[in-house]
């Protein structure tokens, strides 16, 4: 113990290795828990099995743990019994409950309506991974900041080359991601033709998205096929 600054203090062969002060700090060139070579490490622990852990718990009781094993490295909700971060051996890297989702669209035939907005009824999910998308009514709402990507695409049945133009917009709360083509882009009123939008959205928690089309004058013939799809997944 130092008198003088009432620290404990931990030597071998005459060097410090440690130290505790009055405030309870502690201070170390290096901490080793269950290992037998901790030499140029500041914290090395090592397990007696095939498991080594860490265990973090908040005031709240929500408890967390970091461990590894042979074959991954895992950061786990412990109070939820749900991994959230896997790296596997091969460094491949898993979420789990990153938010992600497929959705096709219910076939419409043949009448969408002219000059107005009409949502399009994606519907059909085939994943919804932290079910955050709504499949009554057809939309996506961000669990939390960040960057989302979206891909979104329509196959259209019997397009009519005399509307002015078809707009297909990705509408998210801080703008409008699209595209617009003219109805003479197509000639022939083909069978068969789509249209796409790929953005990478910026959203605030709470924030919402959804497809929507817009058919300007021609006739009301055309419809969109099940086959058109949209999926979003969160970027960063």
């Amino acid at each position: 113990a130092d008198g003088a600054n009432n620290d404990i203090k931990f030597q071998s062969n005459g060097s410090e290795v440690a130290s505790i002060d009055q405030a309870g700090l502690v201070t170390a060139n290096a901490v080793g828990i269950g290992g037998t070579n901790d030499s140029g490490k500041k914290l090395h622990i090592e397990g007696n099995g095939t498991d080594v852990g860490i265990t973090l718990k908040d005031t709240a009781g929500v408890q967390y743990e970091i461990k590894s094993d042979a074959n991954n490295f895992t950061i786990r909700n412990s109070s939820a019994s749900a991994d959230r971060l896997t790296i596997d051996a091969t460094g491949a890297v898993t979420m789990p409950a990153q938010p992600a989702f497929y959705v096709n669209a219910a076939s419409l035939s043949g009448n969408l309506s002219v000059g107005t907005d009409t949502t399009v009824v994606f519907n059909n999910e085939r994943f919804d991974v932290n079910a955050d998308y709504n499949n009554s009514n057809y939309t996506f709402t961000a669990p939390v900041t960040g960057k989302y990507h979206f891909d979104v695409q329509v196959l259209f049945d019997d397009w009519d080359s005399s509307a002015n133009y078809y707009y297909l917009q990705l509408i998210t709360s801080n703008r409008t991601h699209y595209e617009l083509r003219s109805g003479e882009a197509n000639p022939g009123d083909p069978d068969y033709t789509y249209m796409q939008v790929h953005a990478l959205a910026d959203m605030d928690a709470g924030d919402t998205a959804y497809v929507n089309l817009n058919q300007n004058a021609g006739a009301s013939e055309t419809g969109y096929d099940s086959q058109s799809f949209w999926s979003g997944y969160l970027a960063c």
